[in-house]
C-alpha cells in the first residue's frame, strides 16, 4: 500500500503542471507539441513537455504557440502586450509567462579612440549600457571613460554618466526625469552636473527603425579648473535616439544626441552627438565604429567650440526586452 500511494503522489506532481497549463506549440512543419510554455527570449523558445522535458525550439521554426490563458508579449519596439496566440511574424522579441516579470537589456563595450579639439590623442575607450523594464516602468543608464598615459602619467581622462526614468502613459507617450554628470579636464571642465524632467515621444518603432525623442526643463551646474568662472542656471534640454538597420542583423546605423540652452543666458548652449555603425558578430559580440561630435557656443578661454573623437569598439550586448 505504501509503494502505491508513493506511486500516486509521484505521478500527481509529474502530471500537475500539465494539467495546470495546456499549451499547444505549432511548427512551421506541421508537428505539435503539447505542454507549459516556460519562455521565449533570444531567438529560443523554450517547452516542457510530458513525455520529453523540457525541449528548445527556435523560434524561427514555430508557426504559432498557443497558450490557454494570456501570456506577456514584448515587441522590438519596447512595447508589450498579452495575447493567447503568437507567431513569429508579429515582431516579437520575447514571451514571458509573467507580466510583471522585469526585463534587462545592455551592453558593454571597450575599444580605442582618437581625438581632435581641444584633446589631440589617441586613448582607451570603456563604455556600458543597461536598460530595464517591467510594465510601463523603464529605467536607463550609460557610462563612457576616456583615459591615456604617457610614462606613467595621465595625459587624458574624461566620462560622462547619464541616468534616466521614463513613465509610459500610452504605448508611445512618456515623461519622465534625467539626471547626467561629466568631466573633460582637457576642456577645462571640472565637473557638469544635470536634473531635469521631460516628456518624450517614440516616432518610429518598426524594429528595423526606431527613434524617439524628448525634451523639457533642467537646472545644470558647472564648475571649472581655470579660465572661466563656476556657473549654474536653468536651461531647457532635448534629446534623440535613432537607430536604422541598413541590413537586418548585419549591419545597423545609430545616432544619439543631447544638448541644452540656458534659459539664463542664450550664448550658453551645448550639444553633444554620438554616430556610427554597428556590426554584429554573433553570440551577443559585436564591432563599431563611431564618430562624437561635441560644440560649446561659449568655451572657456584659450579652448576651441568643438571636440571630435573617432572609436573603434568591440562589445558585448546581453538580455532583451
Amino acid at each position: 500500500m505504501p509503494i502505491r500511494i508513493a506511486a500516486l503522489l509521484a505521478a500527481v506532481l509529474v502530471l500537475t503542471p500539465f494539467a495546470a497549463r495546456a499549451d499547444t506549440l505549432l511548427m512551421a512543419n506541421g508537428d505539435r507539441l503539447t505542454g507549459a510554455l516556460v519562455r521565449m527570449e533570444k531567438g529560443k523558445l523554450l517547452f516542457e513537455t510530458e513525455y520529453a522535458g523540457e525541449v528548445s525550439v527556435s523560434w524561427d521554426k514555430v508557426e504559432r504557440l498557443e497558450t490557454d490563458k494570456p501570456v506577456a508579449v514584448y515587441g522590438k519596439d519596447d512595447s508589450e502586450w498579452q495575447a493567447s496566440s503568437i507567431s513569429p511574424g508579429e515582431n516579437v522579441v520575447s514571451v514571458a509567462t509573467d507580466p510583471d516579470a522585469w526585463r534587462v537589456k545592455g551592453r558593454l563595450g571597450a575599444g580605442w579612440d582618437k581625438a581632435n579639439g581641444n584633446t589631440e590623442t589617441e586613448s582607451v575607450h570603456g563604455e556600458g549600457e543597461i536598460t530595464a523594464r517591467k510594465g510601463d516602468n523603464r529605467y536607463k543608464g550609460y557610462g563612457e571613460h576616456n583615459w591615456a598615459a604617457d610614462s606613467g602619467s595621465t595625459i587624458e581622462s574624461n566620462w560622462l554618466l547619464r541616468t534616466s526614468y521614463d513613465r509610459f502613459l500610452s504605448k508611445r507617450f512618456f515623461i519622465g526625469a534625467s539626471g547626467s554628470a561629466e568631466a573633460d579636464h582637457e576642456a577645462d571642465l571640472e565637473r557638469r552636473l544635470a536634473l531635469g524632467g521631460h516628456a518624450g515621444y517614440v516616432i518610429l518603432d518598426s524594429g528595423r527603425w526606431n527613434w524617439e525623442m524628448q525634451g523639457g526643463p533642467a537646472y545644470i551646474w558647472e564648475n571649472y579648473q581655470n579660465g572661466k568662472a563656476d556657473e549654474e542656471f536653468p536651461a531647457g534640454q532635448a534629446s534623440s535616439e535613432f537607430s536604422f538597420w541598413i541590413w537586418p542583423g548585419r549591419a545597423q546605423l545609430f545616432q544619439v544626441s543631447h544638448g541644452f540652452v540656458s534659459f539664463k543666458e542664450s550664448e550658453e548652449a551645448v550639444a553633444q552627438t554620438r554616430q556610427g555603425i554597428r556590426f554584429p558578430l554573433g553570440n551577443g559580440f559585436d564591432l563599431s565604429f563611431r564618430y562624437d561630435y561635441d560644440w560649446r557656443n561659449d568655451p572657456p578661454p584659450e579652448q576651441t567650440r568643438w571636440d571630435e573623437r573617432y572609436y573603434l569598439t568591440l562589445g558585448w550586448s546581453f538580455g532583451g526586452l
